[in-house]
Formats: C-alpha cells, sequence, structure tokens
C-alpha cells in the first residue's frame, strides 16, 4: 500500500499517507499489545491451571480471552477490509482522474498550436495591409504632386459663359448662344424667376 501511496497525486497523496501512517500504527500496538508479557504470562497461568488443577474457571477465563481476542482480530479485518475498499477507490477516482487531466492537456495543447497559427497568420495580413496602405497613400501623393494646373478641363465651372438663353426654365436647358463658336453646352439650375 505504501507504493502505492508514493504513486499518487499530492492531495491524494497526503491523505493517504496519513491513513496508511494511522494503519501501521495501530498494526504495530496490536502486534506489540499481542507480544506483550502480560498475554504470554496470562496464556503460560492458564496452560499450567488447566493442567495442574483442572479448574473450570481457569478454563472459562481461557475462554472468554480467546473469544475476545476473535472478535477484535475480526473487527481489525473489517476496518482493514474497509480501509482497503477506500483505498482503492481512491485509486480508481485519482487514475480517472489522471485520465481526464491528459485530455485536457492535449486539448490545450492543440488550442494552443492554433493560436499560435492564428497570431503568426494576422501578423502577416497586418504587414501586408500596411504596406498596400503605404503603397496607396504614396500613388495618391505622386499623382496629386505630378497633375499640372494648366491641364484642367475645358468645361470648367470657374469659366464665364457668354450670352446664355433660358428657353424653358422647367426643363433646366441652357443652349449657349456661341455654342458653334466655343461649341460648349452645359446643364446648370435654371435662375430663379420673378413668378412665385
Amino acid at each position: 500500500m505504501s507504493l502505492e501511496v508514493q504513486d499518487m497525486t499530492h492531495p491524494i497523496k497526503t491523505k493517504c499517507a496519513n491513513r496508511l501512517h494511522c494503519f501501521k500504527c495501530e498494526f504495530e500496538k496490536l502486534l506489540t499489545e499481542f507480544k506483550s508479557p502480560r498475554y504470554a504470562a496470562r496464556i503460560m497461568s492458564d496452560v499450567s491451571k488447566r493442567q495442574f488443577e483442572g479448574d473450570e474457571e481457569s478454563l472459562r477465563e481461557e475462554v472468554l480471552y480467546d473469544s475476545d481476542m476473535r472478535a477484535r482480530l475480526l473487527d481489525n479485518t473489517e476496518r482493514m477490509a474497509r480501509s482497503t475498499n477506500r483505498l482503492e477507490d481512491g485509486l480508481g477516482v485519482a487514475l480517472q482522474t489522471e485520465e481526464v487531466g491528459g485530455h485536457i492537456l492535449n486539448d490545450l495543447g492543440d488550442q494552443r498550436e492554433k493560436l499560435q497559427r492564428s497570431r503568426h497568420r494576422n501578423r502577416v495580413l497586418l504587414v501586408g495591409t500596411i504596406f498596400l496602405m503605404i503603397v496607396i497613400f504614396l500613388v495618391a501623393i505622386y499623382l496629386v504632386t505630378k497633375r499640372s494646373p494648366s491641364s484642367a478641363a475645358p468645361n470648367s465651372l470657374s469659366l464665364p459663359l457668354p450670352d446664355v438663353r433660358v428657353k424653358n426654365p422647367d426643363v433646366l436647358r441652357i443652349e449657349v448662344a456661341d455654342a458653334a463658336k466655343d461649341n460648349v453646352v452645359s446643364n446648370v439650375p435654371p435662375e430663379p424667376s420673378g413668378k412665385a
């Protein structure tokens, strides 16, 4: 039993070690009590009385003594059997706990690997995204700085429109009088009329 207790985990090990120590102490106590001179002298005195005197009283004491010893022995045997059953149950629970702990450790290892892979993938995506944003920003700056201000569109709103006549203000079409000359047609909102 002491070997089994040594193989157990810490919380169960201390509990079972204490029980085992109590059992050993009790066993040693009973063994020394059994081997003590008091019982040995009593047995010898009973044997000598029986041989020499043949007294019924001494025979009765011997029978009572033997039955008392048998009762103690049976009690101790039952106690030992109950303790053994408890230790076996505790060992079974410890083994089940160890198995469950092993499964949990395996699951945690798998989850750790998944998290590390995800972290690596996220890091690569983050670096790629930052690089792409920098490239887009640099291209935008390049395009803005290289664009010449003289290449503005000829249909710019900043150019004044010459001699505009409105035919129908509801349609919002404006024709330019010099369309043939400037070749410009645009959609401009109608001017507010005096009608309310």
